[in-house]
């Protein structure tokens, strides 16, 4: 899967750009841990925006995964 995600180190939106087709993108952030800290589910679209306010800073591991099966993982960095 290609994607880029920009900014990173981030401070209030990650951006995710897909080059994949497919109906449904769901993202998960994972902390160094490997502890599930949340999940947001998309309809497919070239770009998406995930507002990161909620979520600490820190050194994440981001899975999207599109339509079940495709699956990509990057980290990123949130700085507030």
């Amino acid at each position: 899967m290609q994607t880029e995600i920009f900014p990173n180190p981030s401070t209030g939106n990650i951006n995710i750009k897909l080059n994949e087709f497919g109906s449904q993108l769901t993202v998960e952030f994972f902390n160094l841990l490997g502890e599930k800290v949340t999940t947001y589910n998309f309809s497919l679209e070239n770009n998406r925006s995930v507002k990161i306010e909620n979520i600490s800073e820190g050194v994440y591991i981001i899975k999207l995964t599109i339509d079940g099966y495709k699956q990509s993982n990057h980290r990123v960095v949130i700085a507030k």
